[in-house]
């Protein structure tokens, strides 16, 4: 029975025995960590990682902001770098012309669903705002993550070409709106004043027959009591309006006599340019000829012509490929801690295989 206790156990692990094989395989250990390392180094090298391309975007120049200045001073449009920062930017919150961008340079678009890839790719942009106060990040900043770094500068100038002719074509198409909007609004106001014109002298008929009808009812009331003139007046003088001159409230008018009647009469009929004789129309049309002679529309056009938005040279944003930034999406110092822990272990099992078949070669 004793003997069988003290049969060995081949199955068991001696842990001086284990040592001493240590130690003797150390280079079987030592050159699997190495092969380990060279696999991670290799793995790292290989320009086949996604990168992260950052970038900031920074407003026009002040010098090219100068040249809207001419058109700035009319009141119809006033292009600023700001403005023009915050339109691009606005752009690219609404994603369509990432995902443009995306689907020109970044999809295959005989794979499967390119749509829903450049979608996809577009919902990953970052697009962080400014924080002027702490003065760390005083622009827009964006990132995303690409195939390399050509893919990157490839995808950020399309995308900034998509933005910009999208902002330059929203600013023309609310400069020609603002413009049509004026000369809408100016021949309604010369239709108004038009309009005006006509009712004043409309009105000015319209007294000038009440008159007449008044002053031959009188003058026939005069030749009715045979009162050729009458002593009451002081006189037979008569203003700018051919009117007779003034007499006491409580007399008649027809006491003034048919003759000095007959004559206002006379005279009212004989005005051969009655507009004369309206002092509205002075008024109305000076403001007419301000209408009419006004050319802000003609001289918006030109300052409009002006500028980089009627040519091909507009930018929205200081744009340059040199600024963007690319970093590895790939974490090196973690991929190579793994490849030689993964070696020195598989190095270690290999050992201990070893050690153990010959083990029970021996027994």
């Amino acid at each position: 029975m004793n003997q069988v206790d003290q049969r060995p156990q081949y199955d068991e692990i001696d842990l001086g025995d284990l040592l001493v094989g240590l130690w003797d395989g150390k280079w079987i250990i030592i050159g699997c960590t190495l092969l380990g390392l060279i696999f991670g180094l290799a793995y790292i090298l290989v320009p086949n990682h996604p990168e992260k391309a950052s970038i900031e975007l920074f407003p026009v120049s002040t010098i090219e902001q100068n040249t809207y200045a001419p058109l700035n001073r009319t009141e119809f449009i006033s292009v600023t770098r700001g403005r023009l920062m915050n339109d691009f930017v606005q752009e690219l919150q609404l994603r369509d012309v990432i995902v443009e961008a995306a689907r020109e340079v970044l999809v295959d678009p005989d794979g499967t669903n390119p749509d829903r890839s450049a979608v996809g790719f577009a919902n990953a942009v970052k697009l962080v705002a400014p924080e002027p106060e702490e003065g760390a990040r005083p622009n827009w900043q964006m990132s995303f993550t690409v195939p390399s770094e050509e893919a990157g500068i490839a995808v950020m100038t399309e995308i900034v070409k998509a933005g910009t002719a999208r902002v330059q074509r929203n600013l023309v198409q609310l400069f020609e709106q603002q413009l049509q909007f004026s000369q809408q609004s100016r021949q309604l106001q010369l239709e108004d004043l038009r309009e005006d014109r006509q009712n004043a002298i409309a009105d000015y008929d319209q007294r000038v027959n009440e008159r007449l009808a008044f002053l031959e009812e009188q003058a026939a009331l005069a030749r009715s009591q045979d009162l050729a003139q009458s002593a009451l007046l002081e006189g037979n003088t008569f203003g700018r309006n051919a009117t007779v001159t003034q007499i006491q409230a409580d007399v008649p008018y027809y006491f003034a006599g048919y003759i000095a009647i007959e004559k206002e009469i006379e005279m009212m009929r004989s005005r051969e340019n009655k507009e004369n004789f309206v002092a509205q129309l002075a008024e109305i049309d000076r403001q007419i000829r301000e209408l009419e002679q006004d050319r802000s529309i003609e001289r918006a056009r030109v300052a409009f012509e002006a500028t980089p938005l009627a040519g091909d040279n507009f930018r929205a944003i200081n744009f340059d490929p040199r600024d963007m930034q690319f970093a590895s999406t790939a974490r090196k110092s973690l991929i190579l801690a793994g490849a030689i822990m993964f070696g020195g272990f598989l190095g270690l099992m290999v050992l201990i295989m070893r050690n153990a078949l010959r083990n029970r070669k021996a027994a």
